[in-house]
């Protein structure tokens, strides 16, 4: 966590994040006061140094209501599973498969031992690469992997829109 001064720039000219005051005083965070801000995958969330009980309980709430939203635009994008016909290609298995190649195979391709490794078939054979390198189902944490398949999530319209990288947020 970074516990650094976040600087709220009053100008274009002036570096830092900008945020508008009104949108300073709806969340109720001081525009001069301490704040600390957490950076992670695709977030930058600012909060107070300090916080009441209250006030935690209400920014837990509030993180938690845009996770949900998230979940449920995800789910939207990828519809219900309709259950393939034939056999599903997406086995609940699949998502949990925890690969393990020799460790003088992992150096030689220069993959990090602890690497995620990332499975796919081709005729005749199979591709093994660090999973990082190819945005997979097998890239999505698997708490959440679960939640989505218990919302009979279909698997291979999220594995689409992954592999195309799609945008299924926001846009022009």
């Amino acid at each position: 966590m970074n516990k650094e001064k976040l600087i709220f720039a009053q100008s274009s000219n002036t570096n830092g994040l900008h945020i508008p005051a009104a949108a300073l005083k709806l969340a109720e965070l001081p525009g001069d006061g301490p704040l600390e801000y957490r950076v992670m995958p695709g977030t930058v969330i600012a909060y107070k140094k300090q916080m009441t009980a209250m006030e935690l309980v209400h920014v837990a709430n509030s993180l938690q209501e845009l996770a949900d939203e998230f979940f449920s635009i995800l789910c939207d994008v990828c519809g219900e599973c309709e259950h393939c016909e034939e056999e599903c290609p997406y086995d609940t298995a699949d998502f949990e498969m925890d690969l393990k190649l020799p460790e003088a195979l992992l150096k030689r391709a220069g993959i990090p031992r602890d690497a995620k490794l990332f499975a796919a078939t081709a005729e005749g054979g199979v591709l093994i690469c660090e999973a990082k390198q190819v945005p997979s189902l097998q890239s999505v944490p698997a708490d959440l992997m679960d939640k989505l398949l218990a919302c009979d999530i279909c698997p291979g319209e999220l594995e689409k829109h992954i592999l195309k990288g799609e945008i299924v947020y926001g846009g022009a």
